[in-house]
């Protein structure tokens, strides 16, 4: 696997950056094209950055289950695929119930 050099990786991060700062300024002022009636967009870039925090424990919950539990427990010679199987319906069933204690918490702060 090819190792990420520091320097070339920061310089797309930084590039990456400014190419989505400049996008979305160029939205914001062309979606209110007087800044002065412009509504504040605090609670539309907190539920963004949720949604992009969600996305990226999504992600990196993908890739521990694969790197960890699916090449070790159904790629193994002489595995048994039971043991991944409820491995996954364990992951769902925890899934599931975060999610229902997120939804009870939104219920009661309305």
């Amino acid at each position: 696997m090819p190792r990420l050099r520091p320097a070339p990786a920061l310089l797309f991060a930084l590039v990456l950056t400014g190419l989505l700062a400049y996008w979305g300024r160029l939205l914001y002022v062309a979606m209110w094209q007087n800044e002065a009636d412009a509504p504040a967009v605090g609670g539309l870039a907190r539920y963004l950055l949720g949604i992009a925090l969600l996305l990226a424990a999504l992600g990196a919950v993908a890739h521990l289950n694969y790197r960890l539990a699916f090449q070790r427990w159904l790629l193994g010679p002489g595995r048994a695929g039971w043991l991944y199987g409820n491995w996954l319906c364990a992951l769902g069933w925890g899934l599931f119930e975060l999610l229902q204690i997120r939804t009870a918490r939104a219920r009661i702060h309305r």
